[in-house]
């Protein structure tokens, strides 16, 4: 014990000596740098030299001398394996090897990939879908970049799994063809109302059909209802009446296209009753309308028993109503 404290002890001393020798031949240095004793070509470098070397002895022994921010890209290439990989996240499947790939290769659609496999006997795809977040955290992706589908046209064990480039929040979607190209609508005919995560359009028709729009305060109720008004806006034969029971103004943008008796903004009494005989309005229109529409039978335009286009475009009193009501309750 005791010869081994003392080559510990002869160790220590002989690294203070050449610690002390180090600094010494340091400060030489840096006196004959300093004092102009060499020229300027050899005082720059050894300057710089002498920041790098301090700052690299000075700096916290945790962390670098600068900080660093590094930002990867969520952005992952579907692979059969990591297809795999992720649909035995979800602990479905016992073997990589049951899950299959029988319907092609791993195809870019869209933003994205999409791969199309078909699970093990007792496995369908609404199982997988029940569990997209294990799926999504064995693909080691966010949430909102991975997003299974069944496959209607195929068996319920065929799952179709489609990974974006990058969360579909982050994304920017694509313009409705009737804000950009055509810029027209039709009553009568569906029409972009928007795009689901694979940014494919999804359609909407308003002819025969009464919409609601429910959800949570701030959820998009009214957004969702001007879109619907905004399209319309587009087709010259159709009318319009709103009220905006909450009173913020949401639906401002429409009121020029509204008759009087057929518009109102606020949560008063009066706006309250006004609102309650549009709705009687639109009832006697629709015991009205009935017979009007049946009459052109005869002429050959209403062979569905329904109204159309060429009707209206014949008889004005039967111009299609877009009636908004929000804050309904």
């Amino acid at each position: 014990m005791r010869g081994r404290r003392a080559i510990r002890q002869r160790q220590a001393a002989w690294r203070w000596w050449i610690a002390g020798g180090g600094y010494l031949a340091a400060a030489s240095a840096g006196l004959a740098v300093y004092a102009g004793w060499v020229p300027w070509w050899i005082r720059l470098p050894a300057t710089a030299g002498a920041v790098v070397g301090a700052a690299r002895y000075g700096r916290p022994i945790d962390r670098p001398i600068l900080e660093r921010t590094i930002i990867r890209s969520p952005y992952r290439k579907l692979t059969g394996e990591l297809t795999r990989k992720g649909i035995m996240a979800t602990g479905l499947v016992k073997a990589p090897e049951e899950i299959v790939f029988a319907h092609g290769d791993i195809a870019r659609v869209g933003p994205g990939y999409l791969a199309v496999v078909d699970l093990p006997d007792g496995v369908i795809a609404t199982d997988v879908i029940e569990r997209r977040e294990k799926l999504a955290g064995g693909l080691r992706l966010p949430l909102d970049q991975v997003w299974p589908e069944t496959m209607p046209k195929q068996h319920p064990g065929c799952l179709a799994v489609w990974v974006a480039d990058r969360p579909v929040s982050a994304m920017k979607q694509p313009k409705p063809k009737w804000l950009v190209g055509e810029q027209t609508t039709d009553f009568f005919q569906p029409f972009t109302y928007g795009f689901d995560p694979r940014m494919r359009e999804v359609d909407y028709r308003m002819d025969e059909r009464n919409s609601l729009f429910a959800g949570i305060p701030g959820s998009g109720k009214s957004t969702s209802g001007r879109v619907v008004m905004a399209a319309m806006t587009l087709d010259p034969i159709v009318r319009f009446a709103v009220f905006d029971l909450a009173g913020r103004g949401d639906f401002d943008m429409f009121e020029p296209l509204c008759p009087p008796g057929l518009v109102g903004s606020g949560a008063d009494e009066g706006t309250k009753q006004a609102a309650y005989r549009m709705v009687l309005w639109l009832l006697r229109e629709c015991d009205t309308r009935g017979p009007k529409t049946k009459k052109w039978a005869t002429s050959g335009l209403n062979s569905e028993n329904k109204l159309n286009r060429g009707i209206v475009l014949r008889d004005a009193s039967l111009s299609p109503i877009v009636a908004v009501i929000d804050e309904f309750q």
